[in-house]
């Protein structure tokens, strides 16, 4: 016994010196915070990663959001793959049970040539048996254990996952109500401009007739009108595709309640949903941390570290006990008897020897895996404030020509009122008037369109932060 217990010592020290040294990258690890520039919020803010999209008081979007999380068809395929990556779990726990099994069986012998035969005096017999076999490993090395943290922190990362499809979905939804808002301030704006062609197109009809106006402008403002035609058919086209999109989010190829949900925001500014968007003056590095992307790679960078742990264990050796209690008979009417009974405890040791270049391997890959998980974590880091930086860009720039179509917007509207006040006194046409109010509805839509350029902007910033700010009450 003594002998046995020095091999097995001598055996474990030869494991250890065998096993691979395995280097591991480092993650990054110093973030600093993102500092806006030319920012006008500078009060304190709450940061709300969870349903963010309640900060905007927006009935029709709260209802729009639930609405696709609740019928997502990519959602629902993540919702399974969570439950997936549970079961997974519990799998590998079960490894770590003792394993118990029924077995029965009925064995045919030939005993032409066998000294058996002198005992039951035929050419062959047969032998029943029934009982049940149990078996366990020992975890001396925290292999199981490991192997089921590993099981865990995949769940993490299956969980991240989702939550990463789930903000996808949101902030498509969002940047599809807005658009869809938008179209319905264009499609009012293209209609009073209608109007007034017409208006136009009459007076100047009447205005040939008479011998006041030329041929001329009537061709200038019927091509206006078809341009504007053209326009609204656009229009309608893109809310179409709109609704088009938002069915698809939703799983199915109409829905009456989409309909109704976009139906009731007839009347709603799309700038004052804008305005309740809040740009902090500088983004917390923890909010990066937390990002799902991020929070993927950590959570698959900490199941590869428990794998290597469980995969290391597999340079020593492995105690294992085995059970057998049954019962065996000639006669299968006398098999259930006490003196039938038989009973095996069999311990046995496994010894990692033939097979250790294919340990080595297996463990050096897990370790390359690891570092392959660490970098493209590192790369996610470096991404994220790529896209946070590349998303301000754009939403400054966004907010610089904004201000400047507002200046042009007022010139506009100056202009409109001292038209109408021309005309009003008798100073002015009222084709002038008319001209003029045309002229500034093309203004405001271009000041629109900015307007969406700017709020476009700002859910890209909350989709790259995973967001929202709302002030502290």
């Amino acid at each position: 016994m003594k002998k046995v217990a020095l091999c097995l010592g001598a055996f474990l020290l030869v494991a250890c010196a065998n096993i691979p040294n395995l280097e591991k990258n480092e993650k990054i690890s110093n973030i600093s915070n993102i500092s806006i520039k030319n920012s006008s919020q500078d009060f304190d803010l709450t940061f709300h990663s969870e349903k963010w999209w309640l900060v905007l008081n927006d009935s029709s979007l709260n209802h729009l959001i639930e609405l696709v999380l609740k019928n997502n068809k990519s959602l629902q395929i993540a919702k399974l793959n969570i439950k997936k990556s549970e079961e997974a779990i519990n799998l590998s726990k079960s490894s770590k049970n003792l394993d118990i099994s029924f077995r029965s069986g009925l064995t045919r012998v030939e005993t032409r040539e066998n000294p058996l035969k002198n005992l039951t005096g035929k050419d062959n017999y047969s032998l029943y048996n029934i009982g049940l076999q149990t078996s366990y490993e020992f975890d001396l090395f925290d292999k199981f254990d490991n192997s089921i943290k590993e099981k865990e922190y995949q769940k993490i990362a299956v969980d991240a996952s989702s939550k990463l499809a789930e903000l996808t979905l949101e902030y498509q939804t969002f940047k599809l109500y807005a658009y869809y808002l938008y179209l319905n301030e264009e499609r009012s704006n293209l209609e009073d401009r209608k109007a007034l062609l017409e208006k136009l197109y009459s007076m100047e009809k009447i205005g040939v007739e008479i011998g006041k106006s030329l041929e001329d402008n009537v061709l200038v403002i019927k091509e206006m009108l078809v341009g504007v035609n053209i326009l609204l058919n656009k229009n309608e086209e893109n809310i179409n595709l709109v609704k088009n999109n938002l069915y698809l989010l939703v799983g199915t190829t109409s829905s009456i309640e989409v309909d109704n949900i976009l139906n009731n925001t007839k009347n709603k500014d799309f700038k004052k949903l804008s305005s309740k968007i809040i740009i902090p003056s500088s983004v917390q590095s923890d909010i990066i941390i937390n990002r799902p992307n991020v929070q993927y790679y950590l959570a698959l960078i900490e199941a590869q570290d428990s794998k290597i742990k469980s995969l290391k264990a597999n340079f020593y050796p492995s105690f294992s006990i085995t059970g057998l209690l049954s019962y065996k008979s000639l006669k299968l009417s006398d098999l259930i008897s006490p003196k039938n009974l038989v009973g095996i405890i069999s311990p046995s040791i496994h010894l990692p020897i033939l097979d250790s270049g294919r340990i080595k391997s297996t463990y050096k890959i897990a370790g390359i895996d690891y570092n392959i998980f660490v970098e493209e974590y590192n790369n996610e880091i470096l991404n994220s404030y790529k896209d946070i930086n590349e998303k301000l860009i754009q939403y400054n720039s966004a907010k610089n020509i904004n201000i400047e179509s507002e200046k042009l917007l007022k010139i506009r509207d100056e202009q409109l009122t001292r038209s109408k006040k021309r005309f009003e006194i008798g100073l002015g046409t009222e084709k002038a008037y008319i001209t003029e109010k045309y002229n500034y509805l093309a203004t405001k839509l271009e000041d629109s369109q900015n307007n969406l350029m700017l709020f476009n902007t700002k859910i890209d910033f909350l989709n790259s932060i995973g967001g929202a700010y709302s002030p502290k009450n």
